[in-house]
């Protein structure tokens, strides 16, 4: 990662430290996890929400965190080579796309031992992701 990121590292705080990885774009559902960064401000103080990806929306979630008052708890990474170790120092990772049900960083942060909450989607009715217990579904406004 780079040195912008370390400086912002060195005075995150004690965290929770949630994290998203992916292209900036309004199907990643990156603004989901910024409007739930807001929701959970006032109980956890030392939450950040750490944003790695690049894209013509960054601009729009800049915005939208300004306006839910939380751009101090986000941090814009950028294009992140080192997935490895961006997901080894985060604590949960959360995926906000509605169109996939699974994606690369979920499996990199599963990996390396970070837990997953996914906003929920359409299912079939046989799929039960929390009864196989590796994972949470939460309402995309919750």
């Amino acid at each position: 990662m780079d040195e912008a990121f370390e400086r912002f590292w060195a005075g995150a705080g004690q965290g929770p430290f949630l994290a998203c990885a992916g292209r900036l774009h309004p199907d990643k559902g990156h603004q989901y996890a910024i409007k739930a960064l807001a929701r959970l401000r006032a109980g956890h103080p030392g939450l950040r929400l750490f944003v790695a990806g690049t894209g013509a929306y960054e601009t729009e979630l800049r915005e939208l965190a300004a306006g839910l008052g939380v751009s101090d708890m986000v941090y814009f990474c950028g294009f992140v080579r080192n997935l490895r170790r961006f997901w080894s120092v985060m604590d949960v990772c959360v995926q906000g796309s509605v169109n996939e049900m699974v994606n690369r960083s979920s499996l990199w942060a599963l990996k390396l031992g970070a837990p997953v909450v996914k906003f929920r989607l359409v299912l079939p009715e046989h799929f039960d992701l929390e009864a196989a217990q590796c994972g949470r579904f939460v309402p995309l406004d919750e």
